[in-house]
Parts: structure tokens; sequence; C-alpha cells
């Protein structure tokens, strides 16, 4: 069974070509824009010291919303016709997504703790806008930085696998309505938007140990829901 899910995990990874692509174009394009460029001005004799520079390591994001709209919509059909069992499907795709949170979260960090930590120190190339410090989950070091952005990121490609393979039913709009309404109720409501402000801060800035079990709990309850939708699922 498991053999039989990680070959399914293996032929999602390589059937994403265009979530590979659009990620390595928004990279490249914020090295250039935001390092290049940057090197070339100080060269100048230009003052760039003030300026914030945005870390490349974001880009890598891109990669989460890609892999997880394409692989329930158009990896689907492709596996079940090589003959793969829903189930297999359902481990299968579990494990992609733990790769690629686990993958774009292990380079970033390498980013952030290699690449843009030397430019910090060079000190002429200004400073760079690094995702560890935006959110805190730096403070104790690179290990559980790295815990804390795979926990967001899993529970961010399990939510909208999940949405986007719901999409093709009636089930998938009934899911945008209540999502849609119960953002505009909470806030609405005072006592409500606060308890939303918590749990998004919790999910994001929370403090390790609150942070990491409670993004890992709920995006393994979200992608639950993916073995009904499986077992509805037409070819």
């Amino acid at each position: 069974m498991l053999k039989k899910a990680w070959t399914i995990a293996t032929v999602n990874m390589k059937n994403i070509h265009a979530a590979y692509i659009v990620t390595a174009i928004g990279f490249v394009y914020i090295v250039f824009v935001h390092y290049v460029l940057a090197v070339i001005a100080v060269a100048k004799g230009m003052d760039i010291l003030p300026n914030t520079i945005l870390s490349a390591a974001w880009t890598l994001w891109l990669l989460i919303p890609l892999a997880a709209i394409l692989v329930p919509t158009r990896n689907f059909n492709r596996t079940i016709n090589l003959g793969a069992k829903r189930n297999s499907v359902f481990i299968g795709s579990l494990m992609f997504n733990v790769v690629v949170a686990g993958a774009v979260s292990l380079v970033s960090i390498l980013i952030s703790y290699v690449g843009d930590k030397a430019i910090d120190k060079v000190g002429s190339l200004g400073h760079v806008l690094v995702i560890q410090d935006v959110f805190g989950w730096g403070t104790h070091g690179p290990v559980v930085a790295f815990l804390q952005q795979f926990a967001f990121l899993f529970l961010a490609i399990t939510f909208i696998h999940t949405l986007s393979a719901a999409h093709r039913k009636w089930y998938g709009l009934v899911a945008d309505v209540v999502i849609i309404a119960i953002i505009v109720v909470f806030n609405t409501k005072t006592t409500l938007r606060a308890d939303l402000t918590r749990f998004f801060h919790t999910i994001l800035f929370g403090s390790a140990p609150w942070q990491i079990p409670t993004c890992l709990i709920l995006g393994a309850v979200i992608y639950a829901v993916n073995k009904p939708l499986l077992t509805a699922k037409a070819i």
C-alpha cells in the first residue's frame, strides 16, 4: 500500500511542471530585482542602505497553491487511468503534500540563513525581509523555524488541495459560500472578530508549542475530507 502510494506521490511530483515554471520565474525575477540590481546600485556608488530587499524565499511559497490545485484536478484522472486505487491516491497525495511543504520550508530556511543573513552582514545592500523575521519563527533557531514554516505550509496546501478537489461538485460552491460567510460574520461581530484574529495569530505568529500542533492537526483534519471526496469523484 505505502509503496503504491509513494509511486503516486512521485508521479504527482513529476507532473506539475506549470507549478515549477511559475515558481522558477518568480524566483529569478526576485533575485534579479532585489539582489542583482542592489549589487549594481552599490557598485555605482548609490546608497541603498535604507531599502528593504524581499527575500527570494518568499517566491517558493508560490509552489504551495499551484501544486495543491494541480494535483486533485489535473493529476487525478491521470493516476486513476494508470490503475491506481483511490485509497492509494488519498495516501499518495498526502505524502506529496508533506514532501512539498517540507521541501519548500527547507529550501526557504537555507536561503534565509545562508544567503539573506550574509547580505545583511554586508550592510550596504539594505535590509532583507526574511520570512522567519516577519512571523517570528526564527526566535529559537533554524530547526524550529523549519518546523513552524512546514506546519503552516502543510495546513495551507491541504486546505487548498481539499477546496480544489471539491470544486467540480455543488458542495465545492457551498464550501466557498460558507467560508466567505464565516469571514463576513466574524468581521461584523467584535467578539467573533477577536476569535478570528486569535486563530490567524496562532497559525502564523503563535509560539512553536501552539502553532506547530495546531497547524498539523488542522491540516490532517481538513485533508481527511478528501477521503469521501475521492470516493464520490467520477473519472
